[in-house]
């Protein structure tokens, strides 16, 4: 792949990628109550931190395990129940 498209594939990834921290912070700052937007933002970022430090290494224990096609098993159920929880939040009208 040449450098220039390899820069530019970065650029939108990067992009992609570098979108959704602020729009999840904006998101919790609207939706938690005034007095507990402190709490619930910090809530978000240790929750976050904690997955960056737990997945890659059980995603490892997985894979030596089960293979890579455990990894995409396990990944398809945590997705699925994502979406599962996702469809249970309360919406607004």
């Amino acid at each position: 792949m040449p450098l220039w498209l390899l820069a530019c594939v970065l650029l939108v990834l990067g992009f992609g990628l570098g979108v959704g921290q602020p729009m999840t912070m904006s998101w919790l700052a609207e939706s938690a109550p005034a007095g507990l937007r402190g709490r619930a933002m910090s809530l978000r970022l240790a929750g976050n931190r904690t997955g960056q430090i737990l997945i890659p290494g059980a995603a490892g224990l997985v894979a030596a395990g089960a293979g890579a096609a455990g990894v995409l098993l396990i990944t398809a159920l945590g997705l699925g129940w994502a979406g599962v929880a996702a469809r249970r939040l309360p919406v607004d009208s």
